[in-house]
């Protein structure tokens, strides 16, 4: 069985690759400069940290073992869950599973001890079971204001600490000489807090639109080929 499939005429298929090429070429513009904008709103929010800690004269420098004391969670295996439990589990990455009972409660900062993403560092509302393979800030030697502590263990990159084994591990020992920077008032912290939300928010909204700009260039060149190839290019 043969197939006749029509082609347009030589100057017609030379017109629409013409257009394609300066089309395809604009496309690719666009879509470069929309990737560069993307990857400075990413890096956005990590550049105004170093720099707000770095004009901050005042700020005070101290190792973190001075200002807060970490503590493991304990042992829970696998089995001990319970899929039908209210409690959240806590491990090195993050909520795990179920439980019936509480080892934690009211608010807390937690932070990966174990694991690939070791050195995460999350707010929680208890109760909730926290494992062995997590910590939790157990003391305060310092007033600070929660979500500003844990903005500033997070910033402190915790996870280059860990050692080089196979499953990567954090200590209260190898994250307490490591030094951060912190204004002493709770007040500044809040602060500092309260203006970094609203450029996370701002930054994430410019990370949506950057994002759905490059879906709507990638639909346009599908868009562009399907209708040269039903000669409806103009």
């Amino acid at each position: 069985m043969e197939f006749e499939i029509p082609l347009p005429q030589l100057e017609e298929q030379k017109r629409i690759v013409a257009v394609l090429d300066q089309a395809f070429a604009a496309l690719d513009r666009a879509r470069a400069h929309a990737e560069a904008n993307l990857v400075d709103a990413n890096e956005l929010l990590r550049s105004v940290q170093i720099t707000a800690a770095a004009n901050h004269k005042d700020w005070i420098t101290a190792e973190i073992s001075t200002i807060i004391k970490v503590r493991s969670g304990d042992f829970l295996p696998s089995k001990a869950m319970a899929a039908s439990g209210t409690i959240p589990v806590f491990g090195g990455n993050g909520q795990t599973g179920l439980h019936n009972e509480s080892n934690l409660k009211g608010r807390n900062i937690l932070i990966g001890r174990v694991g690939a993403k070791c050195g995460n560092v999350r707010v929680v509302d208890g109760p909730i079971w926290l494992t062995d393979n997590a910590f939790h800030v157990s003391k305060l030697y310092r007033d600070f204001d929660l979500d500003f502590l844990a903005l500033l263990l997070s910033k402190a990159d915790l996870r280059t600490t860990a050692n080089q084994a196979a499953q990567p591990a954090i200590s209260g020992t190898t994250i307490g000489v490591v030094k951060v920077r912190f204004p002493d008032s709770i007040e500044d912290q809040r602060r500092h807090v309260m203006r970094v939300r609203s450029i996370e928010t701002k930054t994430l909204e410019l990370v949506e639109a950057y994002e759905r700009k490059l879906s709507e260039l990638t639909t346009l060149r599908q868009s562009l080929l399907q209708k040269a190839f039903s000669g409806e290019l103009a």
